[in-house]
């Protein structure tokens, strides 16, 4: 698909041009799609035209003070669950309920974004609709879309509309970064890297002398890794902490929400990840991990265990601060594929 650039328009110059932004120039180039695990979050790019005379100019390009985003989401939870993402890499997000009010700031209020994500499914407009009222108006900065999931089909269909790329949801940390980056935001220091990172580690117990069957390669890395997992249920805590001794993981058990908290906010260095059962005595699940979220911030990934898989639990989940969810009976290799996923 090819863009085509109205040089008459007052805004079609500037906005064709490349993406400047912290002394990085991004071309896109038109390559081969690529189409990722819906499951993983896929990102498909396609190409921007490039402006051979600003190439001459680049070197007098600053980086601008603040990355902005602008964010249209219907969903509560996704609001926050991708604005703190954002927020915590360094970014300045405006949030908006539906598609009109995406285009109220960007055509009518001619308010300047680095980068927009348009979920696709968003009631009074959906994002479709407010790309091309926006792409109307001669706005060509890089809107992504956003989807439950993506067939190849619907895929071309957002590329088709303009979308300059569409990835699934849940947004996880890594593919967050790798946007951000890809669009000319250089990430924080002190957040490129996972906090147990950047500060020195506890000596992990031995790995095991041959790894349980069913792992994949990808839970090789997983090996060291500090789990604090928070559940009242002696059976469920055996069971569980089991598993990821035979995978290598060490794993700190607490038996309510409050305890988890304590756990959490006074870890040295911090835990890699946490587990949290959703019904527990003294403080459940969902009130700690709003305690450690207002302590501590997004810094560490949460996954909630619950018993029931219920219409709305990812929501109230992520509403929570929560990262991700598994339900229980949980099995190995599902429990490792989500850990993987968020501290990897």
């Amino acid at each position: 698909m090819e863009n085509s650039i109205d040089a008459s328009c007052p805004r079609a110059a500037a906005a064709a041009s490349p993406v400047h932004t912290s002394g990085v120039v991004i071309w896109d180039s038109l390559t081969d799609t690529c189409f990722g695990s819906a499951a993983q979050g896929s990102v498909t790019s396609v190409p921007s035209p490039p402006v051979e005379a600003i190439r001459d100019s680049v070197a007098s390009i600053k980086s601008p003070a603040v990355f902005r985003v602008l964010l249209a989401e219907d969903s509560r939870a996704n609001q926050m669950a991708i604005s703190r993402l954002l927020r915590a890499q360094g970014v300045d997000v405006a949030v908006v309920d539906d598609g009109s009010a995406a285009v109220q700031k960007l055509v009518d209020e001619r308010a300047e974004f680095d980068l927009a994500f348009f979920d696709i499914n968003m009631p009074i407009m959906g994002g479709v609709d407010a790309l091309r009222q926006v792409r109307a108006a001669c706005i060509y900065m890089p809107i992504i879309a956003l989807t439950a999931s993506v067939a190849k089909d619907e895929l071309q269909g957002c590329l088709d509309a303009g979308f300059t790329n569409v990835t699934t949801k849940p947004l996880q940390l890594k593919l967050c970064r790798e946007i951000l980056a890809q669009h000319g935001h250089t990430l924080p220091a002190d957040k490129a890297k996972s906090p147990s990172e950047s500060q020195p580690r506890a000596a992990a117990p031995p790995p095991p002398a041959a790894a349980p069957r069913g792992l994949q390669p990808q839970h090789e890395a997983l090996r060291g890794r500090h789990i604090l997992y928070a559940e009242d249920s002696i059976p469920s805590q055996k069971i569980l902490k089991g598993m990821l001794d035979r995978a290598g993981v060490q794993c700190t058990v607490v038996e309510d929400g409050k305890a988890a908290v304590h756990a959490a906010l006074h870890a040295s260095p911090p835990f890699d990840g946490i587990l949290m059962d959703c019904d527990m005595p003294i403080c459940d699940g969902w009130e700690a991990t709003r305690e450690i979220r207002k302590a501590m911030g997004p810094q560490t990934p949460i996954i909630a265990l619950t018993a029931n898989a219920m219409k709305g639990d990812r929501e109230g989940c992520l509403a929570a601060g929560m990262d991700d969810y598994i339900t229980k009976p949980v099995k190995l290799a599902l429990l490792l594929d989500v850990i993987a996923k968020w501290i990897l």
